[in-house]
């Protein structure tokens, strides 16, 4: 069998749409192959001739393209690895040339290495440490650590005991990524909510406030955001100011509907102590209104569903600890979440943000006092359970009564906070967690 043309395709996209793109036709029930089934797809596709070929398999492989060198094909390199030495070749052009000086191709089969097969290991809802010695409480928790303490401890355990993270490279999405949106658009408000501001905000116009971010933008984007200038991803950037200009202006008029006076960007209150140790946190958005009221809002550039279901289950645990750490035992401010992405702000009752779309909590009490205290109850469940050794891992295919955990309190203390597999898609060590049969 001959593979004529045998290399790689260069830095060409796997598909020609933008993320922009991909996101309208979404709205539109179209969905597109994930990047994971197209590299699938090619893969398959370049294991046909290898299983394909009976007695011989001759790759055609060109030096040059114009004036390029031409990138090896993928399988190139997977086949090389499996065999003793280099891969047999042989240069047809200079064979060509001078056919005494080159003599004809010996195609001696190249020795193959042997690997012994290894069972990947499966997933498991429990692990089980001797003691818990090793997993002793921390002096300091986020939320973002206190989250993976209550809903996965599995992922608490491998990022601050063991210490392992992601490298530097993983999961960068170089244009347009959900990630470096959301960024973009923080650095916005908090330009414009924060004490060096040139815009006053409770009085400037719609269009004030368009001309005003359209001058920011330009200073922005080449330091934090460079790559949007590159040629064929200004449409990109543009997009994302037209974004940024819906999504600020709501907020605007959300806060002068709330007789807002002062906001505060990035706060950093005092660390607390709670049950767990000691608890610090960056807010993203705080805010009083005229009657010397307080709340806290949390921006985030999508999950407009995920937010809706926290506040109707009581479970917006960022805004618990935010206002806690505000609080400090005395009055708690109010809360709301901003989904930058829907220009909408969710709370759970009208009280404070007149404008907010309202999610109702489906069960009472409710109210970040309540989310609090649930939380602590969580917190002296799952510190039980670290201190006798087990470790749950909350990942699908799993389930929590699957007979090798503890004997009691094998299952969350409260039914709401039960989240099963909530973390899967955020969670950086699922190839540490065990495979399913057949994976």
């Amino acid at each position: 069998m001959l593979w004529w043309d045998f290399r790689g395709s260069g830095a060409s996209p796997l598909t020609p749409w933008t993320n922009q793109e991909v996101e309208q036709l979404n709205q539109s029930g179209i969905a597109l192959l994930t990047a994971t089934t197209r590299y699938t797809r090619e893969n398959q596709a370049a294991l046909r001739p290898i299983l394909g070929a009976k007695k011989q398999l001759v790759f055609m492989c060109p030096r040059m393209l114009g004036n390029d060198p031409v990138p090896h094909h993928p399988l190139r390199d997977r086949i090389q690895s499996l065999i003793h030495g280099n891969l047999p070749t042989f240069d047809v052009d200079r064979h060509l040339a001078d056919l005494v000086a080159v003599p004809a191709f010996n195609a001696a089969p190249p020795v193959l290495d042997t690997f012994p097969h290894r069972q990947v290991p499966g997933i498991r809802r429990w692990w089980k440490l001797l003691n818990g010695q090793q997993l002793g409480a921390r002096d300091l928790e986020s939320f973002s650590s206190a989250a993976k303490f209550i809903f996965n401890p599995a992922a608490w355990v491998l990022r601050y005991k063991a210490q392992l993270k992601a490298g530097r490279l993983f999961a960068n999405e170089l244009v347009g990524g959900a990630r470096q949106r959301g960024n973009l658009l923080h650095r916005l408000t908090e330009l414009i909510f924060g004490p060096s501001s040139s815009l006053d905000w409770k009085t400037a116009s719609r269009k004030q406030m368009d001309q005003w971010l359209e001058s920011e933008w330009q200073k922005l984007l080449p330091a934090e955001g460079a790559n949007l200038l590159l040629p064929g991803n200004r449409g990109v950037a543009q997009g994302l100011l037209d974004e940024a200009k819906l999504a600020i202006w709501s907020l605007i008029e959300q806060l002068r509907a709330a007789s807002i006076t002062k906001t505060t960007v990035n706060l950093s209150p005092p660390q607390a102590p709670f049950v767990g140790g000691n608890l610090y946190g960056f807010i993203d958005l705080a805010a009083e209104n005229a009657a010397g009221q307080a709340a806290v809002i949390d921006l985030k550039y999508n999950g407009y569903d995920q937010k809706k279901d926290e506040l109707a289950y009581n479970l917006q645990l960022q805004l618990a600890i935010y206002a806690y750490l505000i609080a400090k035992g005395a009055s708690w401010p109010e809360s709301a979440f901003f989904i930058l992405k829907r220009h909408a702000l969710l709370a759970q009752h009208d009280g404070f943000f007149p404008g907010a779309r309202i999610v109702p909590a489906k069960s009472s009490p409710s109210g970040l006092k309540e989310c609090w205290k649930e939380f602590e109850t969580l917190w002296h469940w799952r510190r039980t359970l670290l201190n006798q050794g087990w470790i749950e891992c909350a990942v699908s295919g799993t389930d929590p009564l699957d007979g090798t955990g503890p004997m009691r309190n094998s299952t969350s203390p409260i039914e709401r906070w039960h989240l099963e597999n909530a973390i899967d898609s955020f969670n950086d060590f699922n190839a540490l967690t065990g495979w399913e049969v057949n994976a």
